[in-house]
């Protein structure tokens, strides 16, 4: 048998019962005829206005990435493996802008690593269904040793 789950404590009797009010007796809440309303009992306020939908603002997506070519100069000072990471932007149809390299582990693969992120194709970001420019991304570029 499944054990009943643990009651909600915010649906319990005990919260869920309205709180009683005292009222003098024959009162209705309701001024008589002639009678000023009740000083202390505020006027209703309106309700606030909703505010306008929240333009939703979607990132770039990479379609169509381009493998980097490994540069023959570069395999005699070479680690196993070398990391080039370089930040860019995205225009508005898609296209890389202003490639430039955050990091090396070694310098030598700096272009190709620049060469190939240059050529990356991407689904431009939108906001508010209209596409816009994006900035500040980033990638790391992996080279393998052959």
């Amino acid at each position: 048998a499944t054990p009943a789950p643990d009651p909600d404590p915010d649906l319990t009797p005990e919260r869920a019962r309205p709180t009683p009010t005292r009222e003098a007796p024959g009162a209705t809440g309701t001024p008589a005829a002639g009678e000023a309303p009740d000083a202390g009992t505020p006027e209703p306020r309106p309700a606030a206005p909703t505010p306008p939908p929240a333009r939703t603002r979607v990132a770039a997506v990479l379609t169509d990435p381009v493998s980097p070519v490994y540069p023959r100069r570069c395999r005699r000072t070479a680690g196993e493996e070398e990391v080039v990471v370089v930040r860019f932007g995205v225009s508005r149809t898609g296209r890389v802008t202003g490639p430039n390299v955050a990091s090396s582990t070694n310098s030598c693969f700096e272009n190709a690593a620049l060469s190939a992120v240059s050529r990356f194709g991407f689904e431009p970001a939108t906001e508010g269904g209209r596409a816009v420019a994006e900035a500040g991304r980033t990638t790391r570029i992996v080279f393998q040793k052959p």
